[in-house]
This record gives structure tokens, C-alpha cells and sequence, in this order.
């Protein structure tokens, strides 16, 4: 026989439901098919479709479906069971739902589910999750809106949620945390789970605005203008309808949807983009009914079109056999250029990479692009074989690719990618270059590190050879130059490198040239004597094209308490005399020389020291 097929379902539309924006004009208002009022809804759904439904348990008797769908009601919400409110909990199947699921589903109707609920504990929630499932599941395929937890009390003193919640062995906590453990149950069988409860229980007995960030809100609040300040999905806004079809009154419902409900048909996964042949390209289709998969042959079958040249292509779906009457569907599909060939590195630089690639026939352009924390960025787009990219990072591995693209009807084809191809940037220029150090026989260098960098290499000028020469590598951003000559000019200079995942090393380019003295080399301490009373007379050997000599002296021989110096000015300096703290004091002298260079200080080392007692 042929399959029963219905409404699409407006489940995929829930996620995005609790983002439209409030927009600053008149509310709309919908007169209600189930009442006389007419009723105003709020600006959040003014970008919405609204829809009118019921929802249907034993307590509405006989329904004539075929009435109530020509009447204009779009979907029903069927009882499928319930948890008594005594104190046993007993669970129930709702005596009539595979009577009214059977008919609905023969009418075309969209359809959801509610169980009535009791739980006073997580467990007893997840009981009745499964309960709902082993209920409904032999009809799954015509269940297109949410599975409702329907959290309510039951208004009776003697009902054990009522009693629960009086006592405190409820509480608001509590119950969110009942509710949600519901909701999971149901999406873990597979379903979608939605929560129904009316205003003053979603803000006083469970945190709806917490749930309604997991789960859709059928919320109940009986008037012609709600001011629930929460997300909801579904408005029950009667429980006082009338509708051709059933005796009797009947909950009344608006349902919020971002898009127009549809006949159910075929679906599919999204059918990847095929290279160009030059021959037709058929490309195989994952088709799906309610969820189930299908067989090719035996539950469709598929024509193609427009699938040779580049551009969209498409295919039709067609039931047959049990699937015969199903509305047939069409997808989309794009064939691209075939795959580019991969990029090659002509030129590296600390910020742009160079690169080229083969010509490929009946393309417009090229794109090319790299992998930046997990995604494809494009850097690119030229009808040239070769590209500059710039605006890079120094140092850093770039994953690269090439597509070709066909402009067809105005639109880009991009082809398949090309492989991948990763290279690297050269490093920075090193910056920042000076003496950290310095002493007659060395300098000490620092630079501004690179985080990318896996090591520096310095060098030295040649006065001989005029050259800068290499002269070591270093790990960190220092380096010590030792066995120089005091009182000499030296220039130097610094590059980065790395080594990438290939273990092919790039070298950043030369930092600018950067020069420095030694410091003089040290006088030689002749003598040091108390000729006069404190003083102290020092004599010492000269040192060529200083600026002159500092004489420290100090109680002790580490000279680093009690301590005094005295600079003398001129290279011709060599016998200085300065004053002690006391006569017949314990002294300890030694001497430098020092040389002033554009504003900076060069010292020698001090010479070795002596002891002396002042007069």
C-alpha cells in the first residue's frame, strides 16, 4: 500500500527561535478559529508564521479529523500517556492515542506529543520519558513536532506532586532539575524534547528561562494578550476552543514557526561538490524518508539534470513501490572546475609568501587560500597563475591551496582544491640590537626576541676581510662576544631562524649593522702611600686615549661598604692623592681608567688593590 506522508515538520525552525530581534512597530493580532477574540502577539514573532492547533487527550471523546483539518486546524498535539496523582504514580497509556494517531497522521496533520506528568524525582522522570517512547515509538515516522513534558499540578490535596511541592521536598531547583532530566531522556531516544507548563509554574516552580535555553517552551496562559517575558515556542492560549470535528470544548494553540509548513517529502544528505569530466557526473544520493534510509531501485529513483558542464546541476528523488505518492524532491548540486594543481613557493619574505601554479584550461580565475585555526581562509583571488600573499605572520607554517573558479550565470564555481602544500615565512627582521654588557675583553649583545624563532645567529665584522662573518649561534636573545681587544670598535649583526615541520630552515634577514667599544684596558697600580695627614697618594701606569683615571678606596677589601671614589681628568693623570675618612685608618686602594664616548662611560676593569694605613 502507498505510505502515509504529512506535514513537514517545523522542528528544524526551533533553534533559531529565541534570537529574532523585537522590532519597533504595531504587534500582530490573529483572530483565533477556536474562539471569537482575536488575539495579539508579541514583537518577538513578528517575523514569524503562526499556526493554530489543539492538543487532543481521552477527555476529548470522538474526533472527526477530516472535519477539524477542513476547518483549518494545522497540527494536533496528542496525549500519549500519563502519571496518576496518587500517591502510587501509576503510569497509563492514553486510551485513545493510537486511535487519534492513526487518523491524524491519515489526515496529513503535523503531530507532537505530550505526556502528563507527576514525577517527583529525576528517575520518575526519566520512567516516564521511556514510558512516552515505548508508546509512540511504532509511530515515530509520522511524529514531526517536539515529544512535551507536560509539568503541572494536579490541584487535589491529596496529589503527590501537590503534596511534594507543600512540604518542601520540592522545590524550584528541584523541579527544573526533574523536567530537564525528561527532556534528555527524550532527545536520547531520539526526539525532540519540549517542556509544557503554564506562566506562573515556568517562573515560580521551574526555571523557564534556564530551560528555554536547551529545550522549546509550549507555554499556557489563558488571554488575549500574554506578558510571559520568556522564550516560548507554542501558545496555548484557550483551554475553551470550539472546532467542527469535536464535541465539546478543546485547548487552544498558536504555534511560532520561522517558515511555511510544507508537505513532507524526501530529504538528503547535501550532495558534495563534483569535478568536471567532460562526461555526465552522477553523483550517488543518501535519501531519506521520516529519518529512515532508503534503497535505491527499490524505494526511488533518480533522473539528473544539467549535470555535464560546469555550473548546478540536479537530481530529482521519485518514490516508488511503498513510496509511490510521496511528493517527488529535487537537490541541488554544483560541478566544479576539476582539481588545480598544487602551489609552489617562489619567494619567501618575513610577511608575504610568492607562490605559482600550472595554468588550468576553461577556467576565469584562481583562489588561493590557507588553514588558520582549523579553517580555510581565503588570502587570494587573481586570474594570474602566481600570487603575492601578504599581510602574513613572520615565522609561521602557512597549509596552502589552489581552486580554479568558472563564472557561470554570474556565479563562481570554485573547483576541487588542489593538495596541500605548507611553507613558511621567513623571520623577522631581528630588532632592538644593543650591549647589555661590556668589558675590555667582551661584549654582551641583546636583541628583541622572536617567539617564532627557533635559534639567532651573530656576526661579526672582518676588518680584514670586510665581511661580516658568522660567528656563533644562540638559542635565547643574548649573546656574549669574547676574546676582544680593549678600547676597540666592533660591528656586528644578528638574524633569526627557524626550522619548520619539514626541517627545511629559513633565515630571517640581516638586522641592521650595530657597533660598539671594548672598554680600556686597566692601569697598572704602582703604589699607594700616606704622605700627609688622611691622605692618600696613588700612583699607577697610563692607559693610551682615556678620558682619565677613578681612584676607589674603602675600609674593605670587597670595597663594597665604606667606600669612596674620586675621578682625575687626563690620560697623563698618573700620580692622584685623595682623602681618607681617618688618620691611622685601615685602607684598601685601587684605580681605573675610563674614556667618554658620545655620552656614554667606558670603564676599564680596576687594577689589583693594596693596603695602606693613613697618617
Amino acid at each position: 500500500m502507498k505510505i502515509l506522508y504529512k506535514l513537514l515538520s517545523v522542528i528544524l525552525t526551533i533553534s533559531i527561535l529565541f534570537s529574532f530581534p523585537v522590532y519597533a512597530h504595531a504587534a500582530s493580532k490573529t483572530g483565533s478559529i477556536f474562539t471569537s477574540s482575536t488575539y495579539t502577539h508579541q514583537d518577538q514573532f513578528d517575523k514569524c508564521k503562526i499556526y493554530q492547533g489543539v492538543d487532543l487527550s481521552k477527555h476529548n471523546g470522538t474526533v472527526d479529523f477530516a472535519k477539524m483539518k477542513k476547518a483549518g486546524v494545522k497540527y494536533v498535539i496528542l496525549r500519549a500517556g500519563y502519571r496518576g496523582y496518587a500517591s502510587e504514580g501509576t503510569m497509563n497509556k492514553d486510551v485513545k492515542f493510537d486511535e487519534y494517531i492513526t487518523a491524524a497522521a491519515k489526515q496529513g496533520f503535523d503531530i507532537g506529543i505530550y505526556f502528563y506528568s507527576q514525577a517527583i524525582t529525576t528517575t520518575e522522570a526519566k520512567q516516564e520519558a521511556k514510558k512516552t517512547v515505548d508508546i509512540i515509538k511504532s509511530y515515530k515516522k509520522y511524529i514531526n513536532l517536539p515529544v512535551a513534558f507536560d509539568y503541572e499540578f494536579a490541584e487535589v490535596s491529596s496529589g503527590r506532586f501537590d503534596k511534594a511541592w507543600k512540604n518542601g521536598t520540592l522545590n524550584k531547583t528541584k523541579c527544573t532539575k526533574i523536567a530537564k532530566a525528561f527532556c534528555e531522556k527524550i532527545k536520547y531516544y531520539g526526539y525532540n524534547p519540549m517542556i509544557y507548563a503554564n506562566k506562573s509554574f515556568l517562573s515560580e516552580v521551574i526555571d523557564g528561562k534556564e530551560l528555554a535555553k536547551s529545550y522549546p517552551i509550549w507555554m499556557a496562559n489563558y488571554t488575549t494578550k500574554t506578558t510571559y517575558n520568556g522564550a516560548f515556542y507554542i501558545w496555548q492560549f484557550s483551554s475553551k476552543g470550539k472546532i467542527n470535528g469535536i464535541d465539546g470544548y478543546v485547548d487552544s494553540n498558536f504555534l511560532y514557526s520561522g517558515s511555511e509548513l510544507a508537505q513532507k517529502t524526501f530529504t538528503a544528505d547535501v550532495i558534495p561538490n563534483c569535478g568536471y569530466t567532460g562526461n555526465k557526473i552522477t553523483p550517488g544520493v543518501n535519501v531519506k524518508y521520516n529519518g529512515d534510509l532508503l534503497v535505491k531501485g527499490e524505494d526511488y529513483y533518480v533522473t539528473f539534470k544539467n549535470n555535464i558542464e560546469i555550473g548546478q546541476a540536479s537530481v530529482t528523488v521519485t518514490g516508488c513501490n511503498d513510496y509511490e505518492g510521496v511528493p517527488s524532491a529535487t537537490f541541488n548540486f554544483n560541478i566544479v572546475p576539476p582539481k588545480a594543481a598544487s602551489p609552489v613557493l617562489t619567494k619567501r619574505k618575513a610577511t608575504s609568501l610568492t607562490v605559482k601554479w600550472e595554468t588550468q584550461e576553461d577556467v576565469d580565475g584562481y583562489r588561493v587560500s590557507c588553514l588558520e585555526n582549523g579553517k580555510w581562509v581565503h588570502l587570494v583571488t587573481t586570474k594570474e597563475t602566481v600570487a603575492e600573499l601578504s599581510g602574513l605572520s613572520p615565522a609561521k607554517d602557512y597549509p596552502l591551496i589552489v581552486q580554479a573558479y568558472k563564472t557561470v550565470n554570474k556565479i563562481n564555481y570554485f573547483g576541487v582544491i588542489s593538495d596541500i602544500v605548507t611553507t613558511c615565512t621567513k623571520p623577522a627582521k631581528v630588532k632592538g640590537l644593543s650591549t647589555s654588557k661590556r668589558s675590555n675583553t667582551y661584549i654582551k649583545l641583546k636583541w628583541t626576541k622572536q617567539e617564532d624563532a627557533d635559534k639567532y645567529i651573530v656576526y661579526k665584522y672582518n676588518n680584514t676581510s670586510n665581511e661580516y662573518e658568522s660567528y656563533k649561534e644562540v638559542s635565547s636573545n643574548t649573546a656574549k662576544i669574547t676574546e676582544l681587544k680593549a678600547d676597540i670598535k666592533y660591528k656586528f649583526r644578528v638574524k633569526a631562524v627557524k626550522v619548520n615541520e619539514k626541517g627545511v630552515t629559513m633565515n630571517g634577514s640581516l638586522s641592521t649593522a650595530y657597533s660598539d667599544y671594548t672598554c680600556p684596558a686597566a692601569p697598572k697600580l704602582k703604589s699607594a702611600a700616606s704622605n700627609s695627614v688622611k691622605a692618600i697618594t696613588v700612583k699607577h701606569g697610563k692607559v693610551a686615549n682615556v678620558t682619565g683615571y677613578q681612584v676607589k678606596w674603602s675600609t674593605t677589601s670587597s670595597f663594597k661598604q665604606n667606600y669612596k671614589t674620586k675621578k682625575f681628568t687626563g690620560a697623563d693623570s698618573l700620580k692622584n692623592t685623595v682623602n681618607a675618612y681617618r688618620s691611622g685608618g685601615s685602607y684598601y686602594v685601587k684605580v681605573r681608567a675610563y674614556k667618554v664616548r658620545n655620552g656614554v662611560t667606558y670603564y676599564s676593569p680596576y687594577s689589583d688593590y693594596t693596603h695602606i694605613y693613613t697618617r
